[in-house]
């Protein structure tokens, strides 16, 4: 189960990067803004999942209670990422960048 759970792992980082980026490409961002894009999701989806795999399998959460955790969690990531936008790049509105790339990442996420 460890070694799944560390592939899934693995997997929700190297999407959500290749996400992000091309929502950031799309977005308009260039240069340093990719960079700090790449650093913000290594920094933020490592940590979300594994609290969320936690939750899920350490603590045996579902349904209403793990809808609640993963919002709590996109949330939290969601605000990191956009402190770290308006303090390191350029991007023109932080925060409404950081909430649609998560979102794009999600949700293109769950339909994969």
């Amino acid at each position: 189960m460890t070694v799944k759970i560390i592939a899934a792992m693995g997997i929700s980082l190297g999407l959500t990067i290749l996400l992000e980026l091309l929502f950031a490409l799309l977005a308009g961002i260039r240069g340093t803004g990719l960079k700090v894009n790449i650093l913000c999701n290594i920094l933020t989806n490592p940590l979300v999942t594994s609290i969320y795999y936690f939750c899920k399998y350490g603590l045996m959460l579902h349904g209403a209670a793990m809808i609640i955790i993963t919002a709590m969690l996109e949330i939290a990531a969601v605000i990191t990422e956009w402190r770290i936008y308006k303090t390191c790049t350029d991007i023109k509105k932080p925060l409404l960048f950081s909430i649609g790339a998560n979102c794009f990442s999600y949700f293109i996420g769950l339909l994969l």
